[in-house]
């Protein structure tokens, strides 16, 4: 078996981050997972750029409870801390508000050379 382009070029591989708070369950199947057409092309996407060699792929995942970054067949799941439900009338925009400042902070320090985001939503213009 021959080692990836990448490994043998000398070259650093390009980062790919996708932003894709669905997504995790396209790479890991758990039952009541929302996923559809972009989370699975996404998916798709990721473990074939990963499968180049070329490409250090990413996918920032929304928090389901499981540790801040996984593997799944050369694809770093990072997990979007998400705040608590909290009991005030200003709940769902604290939670906004709060979640979208993690996802900029996350992003960020992935440091990736490419940032994808194929859905309609807060993390498009925050993307």
């Amino acid at each position: 078996m021959t080692p990836p382009a990448a490994a043998t070029s000398g070259h650093t591989p390009l980062r790919v981050c996708f932003v894709s708070l669905q997504a995790r369950g396209a790479f890991i199947p758990s039952p009541g997972a929302k996923i559809g057409g972009a989370e699975q092309q996404i998916a798709h996407l990721a473990r074939g750029l990963a499968a180049m060699g070329d490409f250090e792929t990413h996918v920032i995942v929304e928090d389901q409870g499981q540790p801040d970054r996984e593997t799944v067949d050369g694809v770093s799941l990072w997990r979007l801390r998400q705040p608590r439900d909290r009991r005030f009338f200003l709940a769902r925009l604290y939670r906004k508000c709060v979640s979208g400042k993690r996802l900029m902070d996350l992003a960020r320090s992935i440091g990736a050379d490419v940032y994808v985001q194929m859905c309609a939503g807060a993390e498009t213009g925050l993307t």
